[in-house]
């Protein structure tokens, strides 16, 4: 182990990390197919210090870096506060992200993760919402890379909403930067993932929720029995033949019916919803193109606008 840390230290040496620097440190790192504490760390030490990186040593960093915070914690896939927090101070020591490495690695962790905390979605919005804003020129423009990444993270399996699912604090970043870009060249795929995400928000159910932290360590307890878990997997496959397992399917199919009445519930407008909706789009005065089509794409999935919104429907 004191070997391999050395060696690592050395890489923390180069200003350049060139593909054979990231051969070694993948040897290096999974020498053992374990990644501890102080060689991830290490990792980001290599990373920062280096003024210019390829391409392969980036896709390295934020694969290796990933498989430890959400691959190899307790239980696999689940991060808890005290990892995300450790996340967190590793990719914004001063404040701030270092760059499209370190928010590319907090969008992967989302999408690998089972469950994750909220922080960690709100510092990737928080990114996009200060580089829209913050752009030079004659206001702020939405790139294509920022469609994606937006994309990638409202819909992350792991986000507050559950899988394809976009929570409502998150529908209002969404609104304010619709609001901040209003007029200027933004990208083509913007108003399409504007309608999705506040259509998405109001209009379906919480999308599909992992177990339990809790939940996820006793199943991995269970499976670590060995035979006796091996052999209880066998029972409950022949009893499912022989009828036995007649509770097992009534109990999916109830959670199938639960199911199916939250996204009926989900898909019908409420008078709170409707006036959220009132709020975000009246907030500064003004009535866009975008929210326009989002409007327009609520009509058609409820049948018509409810009549907290209905002031709209000449515009539409």
């Amino acid at each position: 182990m004191t070997d391999r840390i050395d060696l690592l230290q050395a890489l923390a040496a180069k200003c350049s990390l060139t593909s054979d620097d990231t051969l070694a440190a993948r040897r290096l790192i999974y020498a053992d197919g374990v990644i501890g504490q102080q060689e991830a760390e290490l990792l980001f030490r290599i990373n920062d210090a280096a003024n210019s990186s390829s391409e392969t040593w980036r896709e390295f960093f934020v694969e290796a870096v990933t498989d430890f915070v959400v691959h190899q914690q307790h239980p696999a896939g689940y991060i808890d506060q005290a990892n995300a927090a450790w996340l967190l101070q590793q990719v914004a020591r001063d404040g701030r992200l270092k760059g499209s490495t370190e928010l590319e690695l907090l969008v992967r962790v989302q999408e690998a993760a089972e469950q994750a905390p909220p922080i960690l979605t709100a510092v990737v919005l928080h990114y996009v919402e200060s580089a829209v804003t913050d752009r030079a020129g004659a206001g702020p423009t939405i790139t294509e890379e920022e469609v994606t990444l937006l994309r990638r993270v409202l819909f992350a399996f792991s986000g507050e909403g559950g899988a394809a699912s976009v929570s409502r604090q998150e529908a209002e970043l969404v609104f304010r930067l619709n609001d901040r870009a209003r007029g200027r060249p933004n990208a083509q795929g913007w108003r399409l993932l504007f309608t999705q995400a506040i259509g998405h928000a109001v209009l379906v159910a919480k999308g599909y929720q992992a177990p339990s932290r809790d939940e996820a360590i006793r199943r991995e307890a269970w499976l670590r029995e060995g035979p006796a878990g091996l052999s209880e997997i066998v029972r409950r496959t022949f009893a499912g033949f022989s009828g036995a397992g007649a509770a097992e399917e009534d109990a999916y199919r109830a959670a199938e019916e639960t199911k199916r009445a939250a996204q009926a519930e989900a898909a019908v407008l409420t008078s709170d919803e409707a006036s959220w909706l009132l709020d975000q789009i009246g907030r500064d005065g003004e009535f866009d193109d975008n929210e326009r089509a989002m409007l327009n794409f609520i009509c058609e999935q409820t049948g018509g606008l409810p009549a907290g919104l209905t002031q709209f429907a000449p515009r539409l």
